[in-house]
């Protein structure tokens, strides 16, 4: 019986997919062009109207009419598994406008075959239907601005303002008219229009926060395969809810099956489930209604080796400040924040022999520099929260105007530690003496920015659940990681008597404080290197030329900060105008896709190749990591590349998997939320029969991981 859905999804591939709509002759500004590759356009855009003259009280129907090069295509108001979603936008006041009309997409999937899309290729009109107002002028423009992406094997982007003209009068048609016409005949129909009944079943009566269900589709036509089996069914993009089609069961009638996963955000809007399947009918758009609760479910996740993770509704909030305070001092011991650690033994030494108070005067304001930092970052994910957008612990090296940044910072403060210039306590630029505490605190910054790339033992489980909480207990959350990762220096600064086993200060100190700046700098190359890793090797050199150009500035305001008053401007001025001009060295700040996972061993992960390997009794190690994680790297060239380790991964029935979180990916988010945590290192091992991984610790040892691939 698959033969009837397989014949009939060629039918509507010829005839459906990349409508043959002419190239109609419009004013010069209803045209544009976009997507431009290597001089070549790969998109034309007109703005067409049904009408060149209405009536008010007419409906006209107002449209963005895309050509698109063969090969290449453009993106439905839902882009799937890659691209992005079209927008067009009507600027039209006080006119009734309907929402925009999308005909029923085609799929599309790259040559690897992992992803697929949804879109238009060579030619595809979307439009709005707009009722002309009581008080239009004798003539009124109509104004319309586009956003797309198009897409072969790279993608471009594009962009128009488009404007058309609309005369008051007696309704007369144009040109555009039976294009407008032939499109209404692809948009998806109703399942009443089409004659069908449908019938959606859940496995939860009512969705919550961070769930994943099962539900059911049953329609009474035969559906067509698409390019991609996993997308039978096309869904829309619903807040809050992913969708996936797990299996489709074709006959007279048909079944589709689907995972929905809901993510840790509140619900904004009514929760439903939409989308669009085509069948021996044609396209038909579905919609059913879901039963949505911002509260959040019990987690359930099999652990092996590692503590188990807590009900997030029965566990009391003390349980998870206590994680957040511990995981806080545990990040001392991760190696992102050696540099800082050894600038702070430096301070030990220098602040023992001042004596008790102005020891705890230095720890009280590398606490406070850690502490504030910990509160902008989490003023941060509160405020993208509130936009709309969900990040993990480590978020900001996903953008790379924060690591140029900080690789700017790394390299100042070397210098600084280097003698090339002062930091000073006041605004007076003669003060050669300075109590530190303004050093103190941007320690306490820096530690902050080089620990957020480690994932410590708890530290994952408190931060996971601040970020499905609320915003105070973010802050809170937030706050005790600070504290924790301050509470060590604190203590030990509040007994002099400990320094006892510190070397003395002498001229030691000096040598030993450029052996720091080293240290720093070590730290900069490293911030470098994900610079290359994010925005490509020519990124990272220019990004050496600024650094270098802002270090030159800092010398020249270094010669004269203790100069006359004369001197000191000259230098201040002369300094930032070198730094200025290293910024025209800057490279554009736009992240280079990543290159999928594919070697011998390693594969690329994706929800579907886990069930589908268990599915063959298969067991699947996946390695959630990051190139900006130090914890992952350690993990990776230590554990995971010891040859007992790969010579296991190596036996028959052992599939390992790579989720490469070094640029966002919302799909690994919504998995690492799903087993409690914010951010990596995550390992886990999936066996067959069992739909939850086993959740390995941040710190891998080789014993952990042979156990937890025993059947």
């Amino acid at each position: 019986m698959k033969i009837f859905p397989i014949i009939l999804g060629w039918i509507f591939s010829a005839s459906s997919f990349g409508a043959e709509i002419p190239r109609v002759v419009v004013p010069e500004p209803a045209f544009d062009v976009g997507s431009v590759d290597d001089h070549d356009p790969r998109v034309e855009v007109r703005l067409i109207s049904d009408h060149v003259s209405a009536e008010p009280g007419d409906t006209v129907s107002v449209g963005v009419l895309f050509h698109i090069d063969p090969e290449w295509h453009v993106y439905w108001r839902s882009s799937g598994e890659s691209g992005m979603a079209t927008d067009v936008e009507l600027t039209a006041p006080n006119w009734q406008t309907s929402g925009l009309k999308w005909p029923a997409p085609s799929v599309f999937v790259d040559k690897s075959g992992q992803v697929a899309t949804f879109g238009y290729s060579d030619a595809e009109v979307i439009w709005f239907d707009v009722v002309i107002p009581s008080d239009m002028p004798n003539t009124a423009n109509l104004e319309v601005e586009a956003n797309w992406l198009s897409c072969k094997v790279e993608c471009i982007p594009g962009d128009a303002k488009l404007v058309t003209e609309l005369r008051r009068g007696t309704a007369e048609r144009s040109i555009s008219a039976p294009i407008f016409d032939e499109a209404r005949t692809r948009l998806p129909k109703t399942a009443d229009e089409a004659g069908l009944k449908t019938e959606f079943q859940s496995s939860v009566k009512t969705v919550h926060r961070s769930e994943t269900f099962d539900a059911t589709l049953q329609i009474s036509s035969p559906v067509v395969i698409a390019a991609a089996d996993r997308f039978t069914f096309i869904p829309d993009e619903t807040p809050g809810i992913e969708w996936k089609v797990t299996n489709t069961e074709i006959d007279s009638e048909s079944s589709i099956h689907l995972q929905g996963i809901a993510s840790a955000d509140a619900f904004k809007s009514p929760c439903a489930l939409s989308g669009v399947v085509w069948t021996a009918q044609g396209a038909v758009a579905l919609k059913f209604p879901l039963d949505c609760t911002n509260d959040t479910p019990e987690i359930a996740v099999n652990t092996t080796s590692a503590a188990p993770v807590a009900d997030q509704k029965s566990a009391p909030m003390a349980y998870f400040f206590l994680l957040a305070f511990l995981g806080g001092i545990l990040l001392n011991l991760m190696p992102c924040v050696f540099p800082i650690l050894a600038l702070k033994s430096f301070a030990l030494v220098q602040n023992a022999s001042a004596g008790r108070s102005h020891a705890l005067k230095h720890a009280g304001a590398y606490s406070a520099g850690v502490i504030a930092t910990m509160l902008i970052l989490a003023s941060v994910v509160v405020l993208l929260r509130s936009a709309g957008t969900q990040v993990g612990w480590g978020f900001q090296f996903q953008e790379p105007w924060f690591l140029v940044a900080l690789a700017s910072l790394l390299t100042l403060f070397a210098a600084n530690l280097f003698g090339v210039f002062e930091i000073t306590l006041s605004a007076s630029f003669g003060q050669t003496q300075s109590t530190g505490l303004k050093r103190s605190a941007a320690e306490g910054f820096i530690a902050v920015v080089l620990a957020t790339p480690c994932s410590a033992p708890m530290l994952g489980t408190a931060v996971g659940f601040a970020l499905s909480s609320s915003a105070p207990v973010i802050f809170g959350v937030f706050a005790l990681l600070g504290l924790g990762l301050a509470s060590p220096f604190v203590l030990l600064s509040a007994f002099p008597r400990w320094a006892k086993v510190l070397p003395k200060p002498g001229a030691w100190m000096e040598t030993f404080k450029k052996f720091l700046g080293f240290t720093l700098l070590g730290a900069a190359i490293w911030i470098l290197w994900l610079i290359g890793q994010v925005l490509g090797a020519d990124a990272s050199s220019r990004v050496l030329a600024f650094v270098t150009l802002l270090v030159l500035g800092a010398w020249i305001f270094g010669l004269n900060q203790f100069g006359s008053t004369r001197k000191k401007w000259l230098g201040i001025l002369f300094g930032i105008l070198v730094g200025i001009g290293g910024s025209f060295l800057l490279p554009e700040m736009v992240p280079q896709q990543k290159v999928a996972v594919q070697d011998e061993l390693w594969q690329q992960w994706s929800e579907e190749r886990v069930q589908n390997e268990t599915a063959k009794g298969n067991i699947v190690f996946v390695d959630f990591t990051a190139d900006w994680c130090i914890t992952c790297k350690v993990n990776e060239n230590g554990v995971l590349a010891s040859e007992t380790i790969l010579n296991r991964f190596r036996d028959p029935g052992i599939i390992v998997l790579k989720a490469d979180w070094t640029l966002r990916d919302d799909k690994i988010r919504m998995q690492l939320q799903k087993y409690g945590k914010a951010g990596v290192p995550m390992y886990l091992v999936f066996h067959p029969g069992e739909p939850t991984g086993r959740l390995l610790p941040e710190l891998l040892t080789q014993s952990m991981i042979l156990e937890a691939l025993e059947k």
